[in-house]
């Protein structure tokens, strides 16, 4: 049942009950395989990424995300897409997140690689990751970084908008609309500093 309100001649939804019906929960095959497999890799990982949708700036995380990988490793927020919202709200977006703990958070729009969100991603994954442990990292001159998100959210398109940044070089990984089309890169992206 939902509660219709008419708006301007446009018909709104407040909210929508489901107290009277069951809801499914389930948790796709392959979002469970990532998963593990992001736990096993993050022993030979330095950061992570968390790329999100900026439109639905609170309910498009997943949960699981922040119980089972964040907190381990230096962490960095990318709300990507922000060319599609209203910059009136970001303060309110990063108020929000900041007192859900979350420091280190970067506006962005992976589809220009010149942007100011981008040009910033490697600096600030390199301050995070010089003021971390590294533990079993220590001895290692290279970073290695883990970049995750739901679906469609623009991983592919940060991997092609870093790579066209400090590669020089065209798209290494497709963009598309189904889940799990990037699986690799195909040459590390380098960065002197």
């Amino acid at each position: 049942m939902a509660n219709i309100v008419v708006k301007h001649g446009l018909q709104m939804r407040n909210f929508f009950d489901v107290t009277a019906q069951s809801v499914a929960q389930w948790f796709p095959g392959h979002m469970a395989k990532g998963m593990t497999q992001m736990q096993l890799k993050l022993k030979s990982v330095d950061c992570i990424i968390e790329v999100h949708d900026a439109r639905i700036p609170v309910s498009g995380r997943n949960p699981l995300f922040e119980n089972r990988l964040l907190g381990i490793k230096p962490h960095l927020l990318l709300l990507n897409k922000m060319d599609l919202i209203d910059h009136k709200y970001k303060r309110k977006i990063i108020q929000f997140y900041e007192t859900k703990g979350v420091k280190n958070i970067i506006f962005t729009n992976c589809k220009k690689a010149d942007s100011v969100g981008i040009k910033s991603i490697i600096p600030k994954v390199s301050k995070l990751i010089q003021e971390s442990e590294r533990f079993n990292r220590s001895e290692e001159s290279s970073y290695q970084v883990m970049i995750i998100g739901v679906p469609n959210v623009g991983k592919s398109s940060l991997i092609n908008a870093l790579r066209a940044k400090h590669l020089r070089r065209g798209k290494a990984t497709p963009v598309g609309g189904i889940p799990g089309i990037t699986q690799s890169v195909l040459e590390r992206i380098k960065e002197k500093f």
